[in-house]
C-alpha cells in the first residue's frame, strides 16, 4: 500500500511469509531492509550488518544482541570522535551513569580524551580523579603526574594495602611493595618491604 499527501504518508510491505523486505539496487550491489514482529535488520548482500530487536537491543555484526548494544567482529574497534580540532576542550567522552528518577540523569562517571593525548576519568561533580598522560604516567588527584605513579591530595593522602583475611596467623603476610628489575647482573634480585 501506497499512501502519499495525507496526513500520515506510508508505504506498507505486506507479506504471508514471516518476513517482510524492501530491496535497493543500484549498479555498485544491492542494500535491502527486512522486518519481522521481532527484529529489524539491515544490510548489503544478504549479510545482516546490523540488527534491532523488538526488545530494543542492537547488534552491528549479530543478528543476536544479548546487550543493549552488541558490536561482533575480528578485533572490533568502537571510535568516538571529536569533530573540533582545537584541541582544547574535554574532546570526547564515554558517560557511565545511572538514573536519578524517571529518565532524569542521576551519578556518572565521564571518560574522555583529554588535551595532549590524556585519558581522563571525572566524576558527577566535573572533578577529575585520575589521568593517564601520553607517557603512561597515572595522576591521582592531579592532571599533572611527572611520575610513573603521582597521588595528591590536600591532606591526609593514604596509600592502604588491605588484606580481607579477618583470622590473620602469628607472622603471615599482611600485605607487600615489591620492587623489581630486570637487571641480569646477578647482584640481586630486587629489593622487598
Amino acid at each position: 500500500h501506497l499512501s502519499i499527501g495525507t496526513a500520515n504518508t506510508a508505504i506498507r510491505v505486506e507479506t504471508t511469509d514471516t518476513e517482510a523486505a524492501l530491496e535497493f539496487i543500484d549498479t555498485a550491489g544491492t542494500a535491502y531492509f527486512r522486518a519481522s514482529g521481532d527484529y529489524i535488520k539491515m544490510g548489503a548482500t544478504q549479510s545482516d550488518s546490523l540488527t534491532i530487536l523488538a526488545g530494543g537491543n542492537v547488534g552491528i555484526g549479530t543478528s543476536s544482541p544479548a546487550t543493549l548494544l552488541e558490536v561482533v567482529g575480528t578485533d572490533p574497534v568502537l571510535t568516538i570522535r571529536d569533530t573540533e580540532t582545537s584541541g582544547a576542550s574535554t574532546n570526547a567522552t564515554l558517560r557511565l551513569a545511572e538514573s536519578n528518577g524517571v529518565d532524569v540523569l542521576g551519578h556518572y562517571w565521564d571518560i574522555n580524551h583529554a588535551g595532549g593525548g590524556a585519558l581522563v576519568f571525572k566524576s558527577t561533580t566535573a572533578n577529575e580523579a585520575v589521568r593517564i598522560d601520553s607517557a603512561g604516567n597515572v595522576g591521582i588527584g592531579t592532571s599533572t603526574p611527572n611520575k610513573t605513579l603521582e597521588i595528591s591530595k590536600s591532606y591526609g593522602a593514604t596509600v592502604r594495602i588491605s588484606n580481607s583475611n579477618t583470622t590473620v596467623g602469628a607472622g603471615e603476610q599482611l600485605g607487600s611493595l615489591e620492587f623489581y628489575s630486570n637487571d641480569g647482573s646477578g647482584n640481586g634480585t630486587g629489593v622487598r618491604g
